[in-house]
């Protein structure tokens, strides 16, 4: 038992000392893209690290971007109350919300909270609620989980037809049952398992081996070591339809009980945008339409110029873009002018962008 002993102790003293070496030499040597430091959330699978500081790297578009997330775990300032006589614009979305791969004050949603404080809106504040990967279903979560703290006015949902169809066959946030109807399934994880998820994400982000070796495995072999709650379900085009459909009316639906009006903001892929492919875009919009939800097709507005050139994400150039043309759909359809309908013609602005409704 004493040789036992030993021997067991000399293994893991030398594995310990191993990991050490490794971790020091992927740190000096190897460079950590994609590393955002998130962090387990039984609710929402996911979110930013509250107060989080880091760097977004991507080597192939020279992209080395400082983020820091706030106090809630997103990237933005941290939350305060509202003025008396302010109105905040909340967007709900994913990556292409949440932009780490610009410095924060180029993003889209920076962009247009400066145009609005610029102008006589009563907008003064446009936050987010974004984290990478989100599914449409988490972002109704994350906004039922903060809409306390944020205080939304307007509501509006930025849905990506890139890959957020596929995203929605997450199981463990939503799905249609036998009859059809929307459910959002409990969250069912044990004690034990909640404190696995949480030190497995932790390692995830905080070592660089763990992290460098989770990457390799995952490229050269047909292995996932992404976080069950990323899982999604093998489905048809048909139930991928319907299920989105379900949640744009539930995020709608959650929005005006708490107050707040809502829109859609659809974003194309470079992808589609390349093969002038707006199957998946008109699909979204033709929802919007047929439920008199205000929605802001982008499709025809972008070029591959708006995005990076491997990266999927929007530029400069498709930040200040969308941040421009958000804030005139916002005013030909939410704004104070055109509700007391003060003449303001709504010609120019419907010829320069498309909106899915009166149309």
């Amino acid at each position: 038992m004493r040789r036992l002993k030993s021997t067991f102790l000399l293994l893991f003293f030398t594995l310990l000392v191993s990991f050490l070496l490794g971790e020091i030499i992927v740190r000096f040597f190897v460079v950590q893209e994609t590393k955002r430091l998130a962090t387990y959330d039984k609710e929402l699978g996911w979110r930013g690290t509250p107060n989080g500081e880091g760097t977004f790297i991507r080597l192939r578009d020279d992209i080395r971007t400082p983020f820091r997330f706030n106090n809630i775990g997103f990237r933005d300032d941290d939350y305060l109350p509202k003025q008396p006589g302010q109105k905040r614009l909340v967007l709900l979305g994913d990556s292409f919300v949440e932009s780490l791969e610009v410095p924060v004050e180029k993003t889209f949603h920076a962009l247009l909270e400066k145009q609005f404080q610029a102008s006589s809106a009563t907008i003064a504040d446009v936050a987010i609620l974004a984290s990478q990967g989100y599914s449409t279903a988490q972002e109704i979560l994350a906004l039922r989980k903060f809409q306390d703290v944020i205080q939304p006015d307007y509501v509006f949902l930025v849905f990506y037809t890139g890959n957020d169809f596929e995203n929605n066959l997450r199981r463990k946030f939503a799905f249609l049952n036998k009859k059809e109807e929307l459910v959002f399934p409990p969250n069912k994880d044990s004690w034990l398992r909640i404190q696995y998820l949480s030190a497995q994400r932790w390692l995830y982000e905080n070592s660089h081996l763990v992290f460098f070796l989770k990457n390799l495995i995952q490229s050269n072999t047909q292995i996932n070591l992404a976080d069950n709650a990323r899982k999604t379900e093998q489905r048809s085009d048909s139930y991928k339809h319907q299920i989105t459909r379900a949640l744009i009316a539930a995020a709608r639906e959650d929005a005006q009980r708490f107050g707040a009006q809502f829109a859609m903001v659809v974003v194309p892929s470079r992808g589609e945008v390349r093969r002038g492919d707006d199957t998946k875009t008109n699909i979204i919009t033709a929802f919007c339409q047929a439920e008199n939800i205000p929605c802001l097709n982008l499709f025809s507005l972008l070029s591959e110029e708006h995005y990076f050139a491997h990266d999927i994400h929007f530029n400069d150039a498709g930040h200040q873009l969308t941040a421009e043309k958000i804030r005139l759909f916002w005013e030909e359809n939410f704004s104070e002018k055109v509700r007391e309908g003060d003449g303001t013609s709504s010609e120019k602005l419907d010829s320069e962008y498309p909106i899915s409704n009166n149309q």
